[in-house]
C-alpha cells in the first residue's frame, strides 16, 4: 500500500512539473529580445515557478484580446502603443487590473494563484520592476521564438500587432477536382495580428486566367486551423479574408489551369492550381 501511495505521489509530481513552463530562460534569450521602439511601451507577463495551482493556466486577455497564457515558471512580452490597458484572467471568477502605458515605458504584470471556492483563481497585478527583473532571469520564455523575431528586424519585432499570415510560401502548386458546371474553392487568404484579429487581406493578381471557365474572389470568413498559424491561442478564431473560386464553363469537361500572385506587406508568393473537371 505504501508503495502505491508513493507511486501515485510521484506520478502527481511529474504531472505538476509537466504543467510548468519549459524552454529557454530569460538569460538565454535576453540578447535576442529587440530594443523597445521609442513610440511603443512594453508589457512583460510573468508567473512564479510555484507548483501551487500549477494546472490552472488561464488565458491572459489584454483589452479583451488574448495575448498569451498564465504558465507557472513562464514569461512573455508584448509591445503596445501608449494608452490605457486592462488585463483580465478568468477561472471560476474574473480578475482584472487597469493601468496606463507610456511610450518607452516597460511595465511588469504578475499573475498569481489564490484560493477559490471550487478551484483556485489567477489574479493579475502590477509588479515592481526591481522585483520582477530579479525573478524573470530564471523564468522560461513562452512567447513566439525571439530568434526569428530578431532576424525579422527591429521595425517588425517591436510591435505585438505585426500581422501574422499562414506559414511562408513562395511557389505553391495544387490540384483540385470538380464536376461539370459546379464551382470549387481553390484557396483562402487572410492576414491577422497577434491578438487574432483580422488585418487587411492580401492582394490577388491573376497571372494566368482559366481557358475554360472563370474565377471569382469573394469576401469570406473562416476559422484559423493549426496548419494556418503557429499561435495556439488563435486556433479556432474567425477572421475575414478572401476566397478564390473556379467556375467551369457549363459544358466543359477536362483540365484547366489558374496561376495567381498573393501579396501582403510580409510576403509574396504565387499559387498554381490545376483543375480537373469530371
Amino acid at each position: 500500500m505504501t508503495r502505491t501511495y508513493r507511486a501515485l505521489a510521484a506520478a502527481g509530481s511529474l504531472l505538476l512539473l509537466a504543467a510548468c513552463a519549459s524552454g529557454p530562460t530569460y538569460r538565454d534569450v535576453a540578447k535576442s529580445i529587440p530594443t523597445l521602439d521609442a513610440n511603443l511601451g512594453r508589457l512583460y507577463f510573468l508567473r512564479s515557478a510555484s507548483l501551487l495551482g500549477a494546472a490552472i493556466q488561464p488565458e491572459i486577455r489584454l483589452n479583451d484580446q488574448v495575448v498569451g497564457r498564465s504558465t507557472p515558471g513562464g514569461f512573455f512580452y508584448v509591445d503596445e502603443p501608449p494608452g490605457t490597458y486592462t488585463v483580465i484572467t478568468a477561472t471560476e471568477v474574473e480578475r482584472k487590473i487597469t493601468f496606463d502605458l507610456a511610450a518607452g515605458q516597460t511595465r511588469y504584470v504578475r499573475t498569481k494563484v489564490g484560493l477559490g471556492v471550487l478551484v483556485g483563481h489567477v489574479s493579475p497585478s502590477l509588479d515592481w520592476p526591481e522585483t520582477a527583473e530579479a525573478e524573470i532571469q530564471e523564468l522560461h520564455y513562452t512567447g513566439n521564438p525571439v530568434s526569428a523575431t530578431a532576424r525579422a528586424g527591429h521595425a517588425q519585432a517591436a510591435t505585438a500587432l505585426a500581422p501574422a499570415s499562414a506559414a511562408p510560401e513562395h511557389n505553391v502548386s495544387t490540384r483540385v477536382t470538380t464536376t461539370r458546371g459546379m464551382s470549387v474553392r481553390l484557396s483562402q487568404h487572410a492576414s491577422w495580428n497577434k491578438r487574432c484579429g483580422a488585418e487587411q487581406a492580401p492582394d490577388l493578381t491573376f497571372i494566368r486566367e482559366p481557358a475554360h471557365g472563370h474565377v471569382e474572389v469573394k469576401a469570406e470568413s473562416f476559422q484559423l486551423s493549426k496548419a494556418m498559424t503557429t499561435r495556439a491561442w488563435c486556433v479556432g478564431a474567425t477572421v475575414l479574408g478572401k476566397a478564390v473560386y473556379y467556375i467551369p464553363d457549363p459544358d466543359y469537361h477536362g483540365d484547366d489551369q489558374i496561376d495567381y500572385r498573393i501579396s501582403s506587406p510580409h510576403r509574396t508568393y504565387t499559387r498554381s492550381v490545376s483543375v480537373e473537371v469530371d
